[in-house]
């Protein structure tokens, strides 16, 4: 496959503890070799789950989101119940071991965002000003659009949010961004039409604490087929390396990802009589391109691992 993901010791220590079950995410910059490790996120669905790793090795704020999470979603009460999943997010390519990022997974009919942010991450992660830049940003979606996730990027900068839309077509994003008052990026135009022909479009901005949109501006497609019965995967990765954005190597490399094998895994501390059989299966998720400030563009390539057990679809 031309390159390996890293399975050293920042990836076991990140997953040890964490549930087998859940949908594990590979995020690799594209610009270069897909070397070392990369930033890794689990995916979080049940609530047991969620309240064993309540009492685990990770920082409060984490333990308090995954009991918050737990609770409401097992008990059916509170602004969490409707949450389905919630993710983790593990910057290990900036340092080793974060506190991790967490992400919600948003409802179809989500009521308040500022209600259901304060409940899940602290009463003080969405200030008032946020509070009102979020309503703003929801009152100004096109038809058919619809708020996806809602970020707590505490880690990286105290009180920092992200939000996610979903469904907003490309030839509506700048005028959306103007809208709500967001930085629309001197290179949108050229990047965005080499992800034109991509399907299921995401649109993502950080709010600081005073309210303004910051400059970074996430931009993020993928197909519903896959890359072996979907040509245009190629074709759009093709686009990117040509202007730069996606080395020819990692092209190869991500295009190759798809499969499945039959494997064990073992959880820690779990004998013999403890382990798993089952399918892993991988996925070329979704390509991402993140602008920050006028000029400089990030691309992202984002690969699913899944462990399904013998007997589950």
């Amino acid at each position: 496959m031309g390159h390996e993901i890293d399975r050293g010791q920042e990836i076991r220590t990140v997953l040890s503890g964490l549930g087998v079950g859940g949908l594990t995410a590979f995020e690799y910059d594209l610009r270069g070799p897909l070397a070392g490790v990369p930033d890794i996120s689990q995916r979080i669905d049940s609530p047991s789950e969620a309240l064993a790793l309540s009492r685990s090795g990770l920082d409060e704020g984490t333990r308090g989101l995954l009991r918050r999470w737990g609770e409401g979603r097992s008990q059916g009460k509170g602004p969490l119940a409707e949450i389905p999943s919630l993710w983790l997010e593990f910057d290990l390519r900036a340092r080793r071991h974060p506190r991790p990022l967490a992400c919600l997974r948003l409802p179809p009919s989500v009521g308040d965002l500022a209600t259901i942010a304060r409940d899940a991450f602290g009463p003080g992660s969405c200030s008032r000003s946020q509070a009102k830049c979020l309503e703003r940003c929801r009152e100004n979606l096109p038809r058919g659009a619809r708020p996806l996730y809602i970020f707590d990027l505490g880690a990286r900068s105290v009180g920092l949010l992200r939000l996610e839309l979903f469904g907003i077509p490309f030839d509506g994003v700048k005028a959306y961004l103007q809208k709500i008052g967001a930085p629309v990026p001197a290179t949108l135009d050229e990047v965005s039409s080499c992800l034109s022909t991509g399907e299921r479009p995401h649109l993502s901005f950080d709010l600081a604490p005073g309210g303004e949109i910051l400059h970074r501006i996430g931009f993020e497609t993928s197909f519903q087929k896959l890359p072996r019965s979907e040509p245009r995967w190629s074709e759009m990765l093709s686009r990117l390396a040509t202007l730069g954005l996606c080395d020819q190597q990692n092209v190869d490399f991500l295009l190759a990802w798809g499969g499945q094998k039959k494997i064990v895994i073992r959880p820690r501390e779990a004998g013999e009589s403890g382990a798993l059989k089952g399918h892993g299966v991988r996925v070329l998720s979704h390509i991402k391109a993140s602008f920050r400030g006028q000029e400089r563009v990030e691309t992202k390539g984002y690969l699913f691992f899944h462990f399904l057990r013998f007997g589950e679809n």
